[in-house]
This record gives C-alpha cells, sequence and structure tokens, in this order.
C-alpha cells in the first residue's frame, strides 16, 4: 500500500468512526448529553460534518495520487 493509499484509509477510517460517533450522540437524550453548551444533536450535527470534510479530504488525496500516476504513466 502506497503512502497516500495509507492516508486515504486512515481518512476513510476516521470518518467512519465520526459516524458512529454522530449516532451515539444522536441516540442519547439530550438532557443526558449537554457539554459545551451543546446538545446530543447539535453534536451529532458537529461529528456528521466531520466526517464529511474527512471523506472530501480522502476523495480529494486520491484524484491527486491519481492524477500524478496518470502523467508519469
Amino acid at each position: 500500500m502506497s503512502s497516500t493509499q495509507h492516508h486515504v484509509a486512515w481518512l476513510e477510517a476516521k470518518a467512519e468512526k465520526y459516524v458512529e460517533d454522530a449516532k451515539v450522540f444522536t441516540d442519547a437524550r439530550s438532557s443526558d448529553l449537554q457539554v459545551g453548551g451543546l446538545t446530543g444533536e447539535q453534536w451529532a450535527t458537529v461529528y456528521k460534518a466531520v466526517a464529511h470534510e474527512l471523506r472530501e479530504c480522502a476523495r480529494e488525496a486520491a484524484e491527486l495520487r491519481a492524477r500524478s500516476w496518470w502523467r508519469r504513466g
């Protein structure tokens, strides 16, 4: 596995973990998760947004690798 593939896989795994954590926040009662002034549903939204950004980074890294490979090939 190349370094780029490793980084893409790491980003995708991190994104999946954030999605799993968002589900935990969604399932919890809001009164149980009043942390930092945010409710469980608000934390779930934050975690989903982070997961989305991680996936975008992974996609962009994979595309950059493909483009550089195409130029060399």
